[in-house]
């Protein structure tokens, strides 16, 4: 080939390769492409960024929703800092402007403390009671309302008025979060043209994403450290001070700790994705923390509450916080109080309490308190022993029903 016949060669080939790298360029990152990148990002940030702190859509903004009772000026700090005081100081329950207690004990608080304050007038009590007690009620009814409005709890499954509102709880927030997402989100590879929202595809994204881990652990960690905080309130000296003069405290916040437990139990077996289509049975998302197990307990028998004679065989199994040495080491100290226990509370049930009726849900949150009940009574004796939170200790917070079996005995 001559020199010439070379050089057209070459320049043919320069003008050929450019040519397809400009093509190949322009295909990846058509305007489709950029659109789609952008949503993705979107997307991304939305439902994972720590900067998106009013934002709905967002799992940190959740995470933050969840621990507002526990943070400074929350209806649960508000009241442990109340508490904290001596019963006595007649000037305490009268905050100044700048104080932690502004946005609970405001004008309309202290009308709700004096008419609370008359229903001790014709008791014999200390002179500082009736306003101490009255402002412990007060505060209390504050977090009630917000603990009940992040469990979600059906009202059909507590004595407690729950709140009508239009605050999503916990659950729905995440569920709406991730349809959101899935509804902006598009893979890589693909565009807006080419791609319709899938099920499969938003699972594989968040399952291998690291950030969506971290929140999800995060927000699992939120949840224990509040069902720890109520469990360290109810031990609180001048909460066990109050309850003497208004014992229907008590028995409130017992129902509050298994209400926030039904929670935490009932979210561990949701599917994350619920509101986004299967188009061919799909799975979903059902993340939970890793839990260590206490499987001693034998296998129990005996007879439910129910007027015709019902004979029930179950066996179960308590889950605590992985390496939570505390807990454990309760446990494994009471096999046969545990045994005892569990007999006992399956022979205080009806059988109806364990039998699937028409609504899913509502049978799934029936569980879910049926389970928190049982473990209520357990982690009110672990916290009598140590406090919750410290060196790690959380008490139970699963109960895994293997098997329970129910035979009419005739």
């Amino acid at each position: 080939m001559s020199r010439k016949a070379l050089s057209a060669f070459v320049a043919f080939m320069v003008i050929l390769i450019t040519s397809l790298a400009i093509v190949l360029i322009l295909r990846l990152d058509s305007p489709q492409k950029q659109l789609a990148r952008t949503a993705r990002e979107l997307a991304i940030e939305n439902l994972l960024s720590a900067t998106q702190r009013d934002s709905l859509e967002n799992l940190h903004h959740i995470e933050t929703r969840l621990n507002a009772p526990r943070k400074r000026g929350g209806s649960l700090d508000s009241l442990k800092l109340f508490l904290s005081k001596d019963p006595g100081r007649r000037d305490f329950a009268r905050p100044s402007v700048n104080s932690r207690f502004r946005k609970h004990l405001n004008e309309d608080a202290r009308k709700t403390i004096e008419a609370y304050m008359t229903q001790f007038a014709d008791e014999e009590l200390p002179n500082w009671a009736p306003e101490y007690v009255s402002t412990v009620r007060v505060l209390f009814d504050f977090l009630k309302e917000d603990l009940l409005i992040l469990s979600g709890i059906p009202a059909e499954l507590t004595f407690m008025p729950v709140p009508s509102v239009d605050n999503l709880s916990i659950i729905n927030n995440i569920h709406l979060a991730l349809e959101n997402f899935a509804g902006v989100w598009i893979p890589r590879n693909e565009t807006s043209f080419s791609y319709t929202s899938n099920r499969q595809e938003v699972r594989s994204f968040l399952l291998g994403n690291w950030r969506f881990r971290l929140r999800l652990m995060a927000l699992d960690t939120s949840w224990k450290k509040l069902i720890a905080s109520l469990y360290n309130l109810s031990v609180d000296k001048n909460w066990i001070l109050a309850t003497k003069y208004h014992p229907a405290l008590q028995a409130e916040l017992d129902e509050l700790c298994i209400l926030v437990l039904s929670a935490d139990i009932h979210r561990r077996g949701e599917d994350l994705l619920a509101r986004i289509d299967a188009v061919s049975g799909e799975p979903g998302i059902n993340w939970t923390p890793k839990f260590s197990y206490y499987k001693n307990i034998p296998e129990l028998n005996g007879y439910t509450s129910d007027e015709e004679s019902t004979i029930f065989v179950a066996k179960v199994n308590l889950g605590y916080t992985f390496r939570d040495g505390g807990t454990q080491t309760w446990l494994n100290q009471r096999k046969d109080w545990l045994t005892d226990y569990f007999n006992g509370f399956f022979s205080s049930i009806e059988s109806s309490d364990v039998k699937p009726i028409s609504s899913v849900e509502l049978f799934e949150w029936k569980m879910a308190r049926l389970k928190a009940a049982a473990i209520h009574d357990i982690n009110s004796k672990i916290v009598l022993e140590s406090t919750f939170g410290s060196r790690g200790i959380y008490g139970v917070r699963d109960l895994a029903l293997l098997r329970i079996n129910l035979l009419a005995d005739s």
